[in-house]
């Protein structure tokens, strides 16, 4: 069959499963996955140049999406919340994935795979249902949260595109995404913008996805990742164009929903479904479960509002396309990730079929979590404690003296715990009799030394908020808790290196213990100051 055979049979597939899932109220991108899977079964191969296309059409269109809900001005007033809660997405997140990836040997690559797959929501998906439903502050939260997301993520695309191997490939890789962020400005602020004004809704449309195209092959010329370009353009879009964004994100979302079907059906036909798939679905489950908690904790830790954040978490759940998008390019690099990619597939589908139940019972609910808050006296006591944190952020002096010791303290855990485990892979493969007592011995510095600037950070954050009795014991404990996420991360990727899987069991007895004991400290401080 040709090609044309091969599209209409794949539009045909697509509608009738989507229909039939979306009658028992599944997410339609199971159905599409499911079509691919099929079609590849039956031995309808869709890897033709015109696939292709469209795949690699319906990914820049996205990026490009991505980049127009990139609001400068949101994200300025709402940056210190919004880091505050991808930093604690990426300790929890990032804790338990270090630790399942050293648990099951994952390489470098699917450790990141799995991180990003669990950890980036779908900005697209989130504004298209939850504008209207959330309030402007919430919204702006979840968006500006997500934007940072895709930052982190395009981050790992480059790491995995070996675009971030080296200095000087890094420079190269700044450089060129520096000169396309520029080029788009003067496009959007020169061209587009005029066009806005006088043309049609069709041109408009057309113009847009005309240089969306050639800043993809601008990112092909470059021998840079092709998506980086189309979402550059897209927040220069957002920069220059501050009337009219709305209007050009609905024309496009139904071209992108129709791409993205396409796409879906292409991402299937790499899918092997089988036993594993079912087996997979309650581990996605609970992968979107902790991507839940980690957004609602932070959003709760940044807002002092239980309710609140982990009513806002619901808008959250459903997962970025881009995990499947990572993991498709990761495997036309050649890295061999397995049976991962399908989990990456199920894990995705499951997130927005999750994500559209959930919001259907919102208000239910919302009451649950009303009762949640009413009944638990713990929970009554944080929001006291993190509004009073919350007050004592609103003065500049403060935010400006409390970001500058968290932002030096994030150097320098990362300027100690990179160049050890650099030091780590070095001695494992170049001594193998005293390497062991050498590497222990930098563990333990490494961990001392995370321990004393642990402790600076705790004096710092003491000093700066003025915080005294039961207050200022609950920030220790706090930071006690970051240092027990940091330390963990740091031992499993060194685990991983010298790839002696029952030292993680020896760790796991007395890093248990040092959590609980640290929980049921802040617990009674708690209870006391109540």
């Amino acid at each position: 069959m040709n090609e044309v055979e091969n599209f209409t049979i794949a539009l045909f597939f697509a509608s009738a499963f989507g229909f039939l899932l979306s009658r028992a109220r599944i997410s339609p991108v199971i159905a599409y996955i499911i079509s691919g899977s099929l079609l590849a079964f039956l031995g309808v191969k869709l890897n033709g140049d015109v696939f292709n296309f469209l795949s690699n059409f319906a990914v820049q269109i996205l990026a490009f999406m991505i980049g127009l809900t990139f609001n400068i001005e949101t994200l300025r007033k709402t940056l210190s919340s919004a880091a505050l809660i991808v930093v604690t997405e990426l300790l929890i997140v990032g804790s338990v994935v270090s630790f399942v990836s050293s648990l099951f040997g994952f390489t470098l690559v699917e450790a990141l795979l799995l991180l990003v797959s669990t950890f980036s929501t779908s900005s697209s998906i989130v504004f298209k249902q939850s504008v209207g439903l959330l309030p402007k502050e919430e919204l702006d939260i979840a968006l500006a949260t997500s934007s940072i997301e895709d930052i982190v993520t395009f981050l790992v695309v480059s790491v995995i595109s070996g675009q971030i191997v080296s200095v000087a490939n890094a420079v190269y890789l700044f450089a060129s995404s520096i000169g396309s962020f520029g080029l788009g400005l003067l496009l959007a602020r020169y061209v587009l913008v005029r066009i806005v004004k006088v043309s049609t809704p069709e041109l408009t449309m057309l113009w847009t996805i005309s240089i969306v195209s050639f800043f993809s092959l601008l990112g092909l010329y470059l021998n840079i990742p092709p998506v980086l370009p189309p979402l550059l353009f897209g927040i220069s879009v957002a920069l220059v164009l501050r009337e009219g964004i709305d209007r050009i994100i609905k024309q496009l979302h139904t071209l992108l929903d129709f791409f993205l079907v396409i796409f879906f059906v292409i991402a299937g036909q790499e899918f092997t479904p089988g036993v594993y798939s079912v087996l997979y679905v309650p581990l996605a489950m609970v992968a979107v479960g902790l991507k839940y908690f980690a957004f609602s904790t932070g959003y709760w830790i940044a807002s002092g509002d239980f309710k609140r954040a982990f009513n806002t978490g619901l808008h959250m759940t459903p997962l970025s396309e881009f995990g499947i998008v990572i993991a498709l390019s990761a495997i036309s690099f050649g890295h061999r990730i397995g049976s991962l990619y399908d989990f990456i597939v199920v894990l995705v589908g499951t997130s927005f079929t999750i994500s559209g139940l959930i919001l259907k019972k919102e208000k239910k609910i919302s009451i649950i979590l009303s009762n949640i808050e009413a009944k638990s006296k713990i929970i009554s006591r944080l929001n006291i404690i993190l509004l009073s944190f919350r007050t004592r952020l609103s003065v500049p002096a403060v935010v400006r003296d409390l970001s500058n010791s968290l932002l030096l303290y994030l150097a320098v855990v990362l300027g100690i715990m990179i160049p050890s485990d650099l030091t780590v892979y070095y001695v494992r493969s170049a001594d193998q009799t005293l390497g062991l007592y050498i590497i222990v011995a930098l563990v333990l510095g490494t961990l001392v030394s995370l321990f004393y600037f642990s402790l600076r950070l705790r004096d710092s954050i003491n000093a700066t908020l003025n915080l005294q009795g039961n207050l200022r014991e609950v920030a220790n404990y706090f930071v006690y808790s970051v240092f027990i996420f940091i330390s963990l991360i740091y031992l499993s990727t060194v685990i991983r290196i010298v790839e002696i899987p029952s030292v993680l069991v020896s760790l796991a007895l007395p890093l248990s213990v040092l959590i609980y004991l640290t929980y049921t400290r802040i617990y009674k401080l708690l209870k006391k100051r109540s």
